[in-house]
This record gives C-alpha cells, structure tokens and sequence, in this order.
C-alpha cells in the first residue's frame, strides 16, 4: 500500500475553513507562563519542558542562530534559523510575520500539526515542537530538519561538475517531488500557498547523485486549497540541452 493510499484513509478536516486546523491542536499543549514569555509545547515533546521553562534558553532561542532562509538585515522580521544549544540540539525557530497569516493565530504551527497527523510512513514537513510568545512577537519551533534551501542546492548545483543531462535529471526528479507534496497537502488538508523555491529543504546525496528528500518550511501563507485557482508552485528551471 503506497503512503498516499494510507494518508487517504485519515479524516481530515473540509476544505472551508482554515480556523478547522484547530481539531487538530485538542488543546493537549503544555502552556509554560514565565516573565516574558508564554509556551505552548507539544506533548510528544514533554521531556523538553525543563528547557523552555528557561528563560535564558528562550532569549537564545528567539534570538536567531544561523539563518537558512532570509537576508541578515530581516532576521527579526522574517527568517527562519537554525539554533543549538547543549540541552536541546539544534531546532528550526521561525519568526511569526503577522502580515503573511492573515490574523489566524498560531496558522503556521498548527497546519505543521495538522500535516504531523497525516503523515504515515513519511515526514511531509518539519515536525512542531512548541509556539512561543515573547512579548508582541511568536515563535513557531520545529525539529532541524536536513538539506540546503532550495535557491542555494540550485546554486551548487550549477557550480557542480555535472553534466546538462545530469542536472536535467536531478531537476526534474526535484520538481516531480514538491508537485508530489504539494498534491497530496491540496487533497488531504484542502491547503494550498503560492509555493517558492525558498520555501524547501534539498537533502541530496552528492555522492550517490541522488534526492533524498524535499521538505518545506514555510507555512504563513496558507490558505483554502480552489482547486479552479490552484496556486503557483515555483519550479527549478530545467537547463536546455
């Protein structure tokens, strides 16, 4: 049975509302209240509960570590770091940009919840650890996921000794995998978002030649998946022979 035969058989909610994702949540978070800052961790996460009820761990957190999409200059507005610490191993903290969400609360880390719960036999994205709230500004942190942003594997890629017919076929191979998880997102969450190549994780064997894995790590932008308007995915361009 393929993965998305066992995905088609999970309840999911209707495509009409976005606010649905929320049977999702069950309200199971463990809410940690400290002086400047409010967490809401995931309970498969509880033995980090020690960890962010630190608020000097926080300040570390929601300060950035290495960017891996953004420009330095819009690290604290939109950006997405990787962050290691001695205690938790290196995780994603991404910035909430309210102007992306739409007003949905929290839209971001519960469709990485909702997409959590659908996905068997298969990582579809970054997995959420918790949401936090640091004065005006949210956080949605995910599990250190492998790979290269999309835009930069491009850029190795081309640099590479590689033949045209070569990177043809790692290209391809790479935009049949998004359009794969990008359909199966339109047809069980009835979600969709204009899709850029800066919103994806290339985990690629550079010894084998082969993809390992495509993971996208941006979700502010979600909305209702029309399947009359479906929206743009950015592909790699594919070199002309």
């Amino acid at each position: 049975m393929s993965n998305v035969e066992v995905i088609n058989q999970i309840p999911v909610p209707g495509p009409r509302k976005i606010e649905l994702l929320e049977k999702f949540h069950l309200n199971e978070d463990k809410v940690i209240e400290l002086e400047g800052f409010r967490v809401y961790l995931r309970p498969n996460y509880s033995a980090l509960e020690t960890q962010f009820s630190d608020s000097d761990l926080l300040d570390k957190l929601v300060s950035g570590g290495e960017l891996i999409k953004g420009k330095d200059s819009e690290k604290y507005d939109e950006g997405i770091s990787l962050v290691t610490g001695d205690s938790f191993g290196t995780i994603i903290c991404k910035k909430v940009e309210e102007t992306k969400t739409g007003g949905v609360k929290k839209k971001e880390y519960l469709t990485l919840i909702a997409i959590d719960q659908i996905s068997v036999n298969e990582q579809l994205s970054a997995l959420p650890i918790a949401y936090v709230e640091a004065g005006t500004a949210e956080y949605t942190i995910m599990e250190s996921v492998k790979g290269l942003p999309a835009t930069k594997f491009v850029e190795k890629l081309e640099s590479g000794k590689i033949s045209e017919v070569g990177k043809r076929l790692i290209i391809e191979s790479i935009n049949a995998e998004i359009q794969r998880i990008v359909s199966v997102f339109r047809r069980r969450l009835k979600l969709d978002k204009r899709w850029y190549l800066k919103d994806w994780l290339i985990d690629f064997d550079w010894q084998s030649m082969s993809l390992v894995k495509v993971t996208p790590i941006d979700w502010e932008r979600v909305k209702n998946y029309d399947p009359d308007k479906p929206l743009i995915v950015e592909k790699i361009i594919i070199p002309e022979l």
